[in-house]
């Protein structure tokens, strides 16, 4: 009730005008970490490790293939407000992830799935390159950050980052750079707080320009409800507190068949579409027009070689069947 009366007044006091749109919970998380907070399920080689998933590195992480369930984990070291998740898939090479889900937790050993949807999975890149936000239907408070690839093109490789801040400074920060507009002779929310708390006696309105008699009861009521409430120590703030959703659903009879569709699916992999496979056969070919010249060459030298071993013992043979024809006329 106090915090919506604070809010009509400020918004009499000030006019038409509307306050300055701030994001103060929008920094990159991921790139300030160190190596060691990255990790993953698995990884393809060591190629592609997890500290190569940061937005900047000109490749990524990928996982092994006959994994099940991949998975690539970052660490912030506390526990932080995290508000949307951004994508790349594999730099230079034609491998994203199309859709995957988001887990969280402050132990690292319980994990709770986000809420998003039927399936919980967030639709992610269409190629390789471009960049993808998605925002997260609630502000998830956590120190560990898991994302779970379920739909990919070619490879599961990405490259990612999350927007957020840290808890702790989320209320001073938000304080701090949200500040209305002001013109001379009106006040901020700030500087009421600040006249309310140091004189709770009486209340003077020196500052603000002529109001109506309507305006000017609603603000007499107004101090006299924060003096009550300054004077009963309870502290009075102008913003809302951050609260964390979590939903509890069940699935239908239907909707369990086919997850575990999907995940016999998954497990169901054959050996021709593995990349150990796949990439033996690429590796296998090479048509560099060096590799051709030196292998015609190498053949050429063979060749004559082996005439020479193999010529002189046929020049024997035909000798002695000419001879022995000869001897028989």
């Amino acid at each position: 009730m106090l915090r919506s009366t604070l809010h009509l007044l400020i918004w009499m006091t000030v006019g038409n005008s509307t306050p300055e749109k701030v994001h103060a919970c929008d920094s990159y998380l991921v790139k300030n970490v160190t190596d060691d907070k990255l990790t993953a399920s698995s990884i393809y080689s060591y190629k592609y490790p997890a500290l190569k998933a940061r937005l900047s590195n000109a490749q990524g992480w990928s996982p092994q293939v006959s994994q099940a369930n991949p998975w690539i984990q970052v660490d912030f070291g506390r526990e932080m407000s995290i508000r949307a998740v951004l994508t790349k898939g594999m730099g230079g090479l034609m491998e994203w992830v199309k859709k995957y889900q988001v887990k969280y937790s402050n132990t690292a050993s319980t994990w709770t799935v986000v809420q998003y949807g039927s399936s919980n999975e967030f639709h992610a890149n269409s190629d390789s390159t471009s960049l993808v936000r998605n925002d997260l239907p609630f502000e998830v408070n956590a120190r560990y950050l898991r994302l779970y690839p379920t739909d990919c093109h070619d490879y599961c490789s990405l490259r990612f980052d999350v927007l957020g801040c840290e808890v702790t400074s989320l209320s001073t920060a938000v304080m701090s750079t949200t500040t209305m507009r002001t013109t001379a002779g009106v006040k901020t929310a700030t500087e009421i707080s600040t006249t309310t708390s140091t004189d709770t006696r009486s209340t003077t309105w020196t500052q603000v320009p002529t109001t109506t008699s309507e305006q000017m009861s609603t603000m007499t009521s107004t101090q006299n409800l924060m003096s009550t409430t300054t004077a009963s120590n309870t502290i009075v703030s102008p913003c809302p507190c951050t609260c964390v959703k979590k939903h509890n659903t069940t699935l239908t009879e239907s909707e369990l068949l086919a997850r575990l569709a999907v995940i016999v699916q998954n497990l169901t992999i054959s050996k021709k579409t593995t990349s150990i496979y796949r990439r033996s056969k690429i590796s296998a070919q090479d048509n560099r027009p060096q590799a051709l010249y030196v292998g015609s060459v190498g053949i050429a030298i063979l060749f004559i070689v082996a005439n020479l071993i193999v010529l002189p013992d046929l020049l024997k043979l035909f000798h002695y069947l000419y001879v022995t024809h000869r001897n028989k006329i």
